[in-house]
């Protein structure tokens, strides 16, 4: 997958191992080639353009407020305890 992958938590404990476990366990017996960033803390990075797994440590609201559709081509994951 050449694309970016967003998961946005407010629990940094499940960011963490959530991206862990899509980059190191599911992946198996392949390697995941791409750079990975567990938490950000600039928003700068979902510019981009590399494919990448970023980690946002934000709110569902700040998603809502930041997603566009229409001009957005990342997969946002909204995960929640």
């Amino acid at each position: 997958m050449e694309e970016q992958v967003v998961f946005v938590c407010e629990n940094t404990h499940i960011l963490t191992y959530t991206i862990y476990l899509f980059t190191d366990v599911l992946f198996r017996p392949f390697v995941y080639p791409h750079p990975r960033a567990y938490i950000l803390s600039n928003e700068e990075f979902l510019d981009a353009v590399t494919p990448i797994i970023l980690g946002v440590n934000r709110s569902g609201k700040w998603l809502h407020e930041h997603y566009n559709p229409e001009l957005d081509s990342k997969t946002y994951v909204l995960l929640s305890e």
